[in-house]
């Protein structure tokens, strides 16, 4: 019963914070963004530390100025993410035409003639809760698996700003049986797989460093033999952004072999965009045992 209260003041207060920032228009509400997010990466001293942290682990040829400047720049980038998160069901056509561009989605047309759908990785790069309504406006069917909050309040209101920008939803405990009908309706396998994966992961260097990293994208790449594809939403300085869709990826029929293949890819992407990262996450908090 004490958990039931939690969550139910947990889920108002996240309600009528969003209802709240909805009233301004997103120019607006992405200049409050920026003073918001400078703001809680003064006051926030847990997750500064531990994105600083994390940026020392990754980046050892930097030093302490350049970090912190990475780090506040997160905090800034994140806060911008949510502004856009919650004002995503009031985002029309024409604000997607003038505000996106969009590279490679040939890659994307010429991989769905195969007609065995795309297993579409990406990361916590970029702002990825936009990256699903802009794929979804493009025209293209997107199933994407999330991991539910411990919050029930709070996911279920979450899931419906994301299916009312038209994005189909599978739970992760639901990701093999949904994730296999959703390729083979030719449709787009969304998989953000670039977090800590616990003691069911594969071990993957990352930034030079051990991380427990999810096997899903290419046990289903491998599986169903759809293609494989790197989806990157990167936020340009004047908060537009450039979508860059890769070239099918050459797959080996190894687990091992193909999550390194993607996961390297999905480095080289951070290390041009840091900021622009989630650092906050303890991407290598499980430990590998020998």
């Amino acid at each position: 019963m004490k958990k039931f209260f939690k969550y139910l003041i947990e889920y108002f207060f996240l309600f009528y914070l969003v209802n709240f920032f909805r009233l301004f228009p997103l120019k607006i509400g992405l200049k409050i963004a920026y003073f918001l997010g400078s703001i809680i990466f003064y006051l926030d001293k847990t997750h500064r530390l531990r994105t600083i942290n994390n940026l020392k682990l990754a980046f050892t040829e930097k030093g302490d100025y350049e970090i912190l400047k990475i780090c506040k720049n997160v905090f800034i980038n994140l806060a911008k993410n949510f502004f856009e998160f919650i004002k995503l069901p009031d985002l029309n056509e024409d604000y997607f035409k003038k505000n996106f561009i969009i590279i490679g989605e040939e890659n994307l047309k010429r991989a769905l003639q195969k007609k065995k759908g795309i297993v579409a990785v990406t990361s916590h790069l970029g702002n990825w809760e936009l990256l699903g309504a802009l794929v979804v406006k493009m025209g293209y069917k997107l199933v994407a698996v999330y991991h539910p909050m411990k919050n029930p309040f709070s996911d279920r209101f979450i899931n419906r700003i994301r299916r009312k920008a038209g994005i189909e939803l599978v739970s992760m405990k639901d990701s093999l049986r949904g994730g296999l009908k959703a390729l083979k309706e030719n449709k787009l396998l969304g998989l953000i797989s670039d977090q800590d994966a616990g003691s069911n992961g594969i071990f993957i260097k990352f930034f030079g460093k051990e991380a427990s990293t999810f096997k899903g994208p290419a046990i289903f790449a491998i599986k169903t033999k759809a293609p494989m594809i790197l989806f990157n939403l990167i936020r340009e300085k004047d908060d537009k952004h450039t979508l860059y869709i890769s070239e099918e990826f050459q797959i080996k029929d190894d687990i091992y072999l193909t999550t390194e293949l993607w996961s390297n890819e999905v480095e080289k992407w951070i290390r041009k965009y840091p900021e622009q990262w989630f650092w906050v996450h303890r991407r290598w908090h499980t430990k590998k045992k020998y």
